[in-house]
């Protein structure tokens, strides 16, 4: 998995209109928040860089709180 290094937030969102339970989670840039239910498909620079878990996404940006 790529990881995200910047603090900044990422360049994801969710698009399209289905009951997915989760593409994974996303730092804000101050937290972590999951991709969300509800969406198809994730669009965004930052895809492929998204955490599988919050704990992951948490550990990831450790560094940047």
């Amino acid at each position: 998995m790529n990881t995200h290094s910047l603090c900044a937030p990422m360049d994801v969102a969710g698009q399209g209109d289905c009951d997915c339970v989760s593409m994974g989670w996303e730092w804000t840039g101050s937290t972590c928040v999951q991709l969300s239910v509800g969406y198809c498909t994730c669009v965004g620079a930052d895809c492929d860089k998204l955490a599988r878990t919050q704990e992951e996404c948490a550990s990831l940006h450790a560094s940047c709180l």
